[in-house]
């Protein structure tokens, strides 16, 4: 009965004291009962799903039963999980959950969507789809205004960055905004300008609202307005949803790369000349100069990140000029950029005999050590990082999610919180609310 009790307490304060966040917890069932009651308190406002997976204290590893529940905005549910065949919870229970935004009771629709510029406006389709995923990127100049493709509610907005740039250093750095429609789905508008969005988290937009303008932020050659729809699965990842976009009539405007669509028409981009902005979202060819050197074509690819073609040259130069210690060291990011740690391990050590260090070389080397198991080593290279940049967000981040995963939450958030107080304290943005977020769920879990 002691246990019972102690669950209980847990929700009724842990609603009250974290408003920001869904909050979990379980009744353990009494000696005449067979199943557990789970208590889901959301105070955001808008839905939420969570999968919650219950053990037997003794034995954490051996999940006895799971829930997974679609939490309405600002509301509670609570919910009895009997045990899997075979197996039976006794009075003390633990559970761990994941969550996210979404909708589990709902099927997507695909229909009902506005091209999210205004009436009269011709946009360029300039790319779609991104592989196999049916995202878009429509090519507009910067400052276009950018309107509400389908009603629903402000999940997340992002609006701190200036403009960015094709290289990889940008990839995180877009500004943009999350909108969930009713069928649970949810929509990205990104690479947006900054100071120019009207929206914020929680507040309902109505298709052809103006939300944002048109930018250059985060990882990109020219001004577009990149656009997808995805819904979170039960096994918690992200399904891509086509979008049909329809006209003021209801008909089906036609969605290719190449096209020129407006809220009325979408037509093949034949009898007009291209516009230039599609120029520069494409992927420029490296290297087309065959009399330079194999330092300087390996540089051209690395800048335009082709590294697949950057590290054939590099390892033509290198082979040449074994002391020329940047070259090694772009040699060995590159290859952690491709997801190919064993050579970049080695490269890497190749730069250090060559006295190279840096700190997005120290960051990135950590990176491919941690993901070949070298995992306090890794965290060795990431303080290095650190040290030499104490501004760079993005080693800080790798830092406290290497923490993380070896299981020392506590230092990972001491890490992030410590560094968003001061940077409140200067006025400054905070970048890791999110995180730290996620790292609280996961440490009151642990407890």
């Amino acid at each position: 009965m002691r246990n019972i009790l102690r669950f209980c307490i847990f929700f009724l304060f842990s609603a009250a004291s974290n408003a920001n966040e869904i909050d979990v917890s379980i009744q353990a069932p009494s000696f005449s009962q067979k199943e557990v009651t789970v208590f889901v308190k959301n105070n955001k406002k808008f839905p939420q799903v969570v999968k919650i997976d219950i053990s037997n204290n003794s034995s954490r590893a051996d999940v006895i039963g799971t829930a997974f529940l679609t939490v309405p905005s600002e509301s509670n549910i609570i919910q009895k999980v009997f045990p899997i065949e075979g197996k039976k919870f006794s009075n003390e229970v633990y559970f761990s959950y994941v969550r996210g935004v979404g909708d589990f009771s709902k099927n997507v629709e695909r229909n009902g969507y506005q091209l999210p510029f205004d009436t009269n406006f011709e946009v360029s389709v300039c790319q779609f789809p991104h592989g196999v995923a049916p995202a878009i990127d429509f090519c507009a100049p910067k400052g276009t205004k950018i309107y509400a493709a389908k009603d629903g509610i402000v999940v997340w907005t992002v609006d701190k960055f200036g403009d960015g740039g094709a290289d990889s250093v940008y990839f995180d750095k877009a500004n943009f905004i999350e909108i969930i429609h009713h069928d649970g789905s949810r929509a990205l508008y990104s690479h947006l300008e900054k100071n120019t969005l009207l929206v914020k988290e929680g507040q309902f937009v109505k298709k052809g609202d103006p939300i944002a303008d048109v930018g250059l932020s985060g990882q990109t050659s020219g001004a577009h307005l990149h656009f997808h729809i995805v819904k979170i699965n039960k096994d918690f990842k992200e399904d891509f949803v086509e979008p049909i976009f329809l006209n003021s009539t209801n008909q089906i405007l036609e969605l290719k790369n190449g096209y020129l669509m407006t809220r009325e028409s979408s037509t093949p981009n034949i009898a007009k000349s291209p516009i230039p902005l599609v120029k520069e979202v494409v992927t420029v060819t490296c290297a087309i100069n065959v009399n330079s050197d194999d330092k300087t074509k390996a540089v051209d690819c690395y800048s335009k990140n082709q590294y697949e073609t950057a590290i054939g040259f590099f390892l033509k130069h290198v082979k040449k000029n074994p002391n020329d210690s940047l070259s090694l060291a772009r040699l060995a990011i590159s290859y952690t950029r491709l997801n190919r740690h064993e050579e970049a391990l080695s490269a890497y050590k190749n730069a250090i005999a060559k006295n190279w260090i840096s700190y997005d070389f120290a960051s990135l080397y950590a990176r491919s050590l941690f993901a070949m198991g070298e995992k306090e080593e890794a965290i060795k290279w990431s303080r290095r990082a650190l040290v030499l940049a104490p501004t760079c967000n993005d080693c800080r981040r790798d830092l406290a999610i290497q923490l993380k995963e070896l299981g020392r939450t506590k230092e990972a958030l001491e890490l992030l919180t410590k560094y968003d107080t001061m940077q409140k304290s200067l006025g400054k943005p905070q970048y890791f609310q999110g995180l730290i977020m996620l790292l609280e769920d996961e440490e009151k879990i642990l407890k």
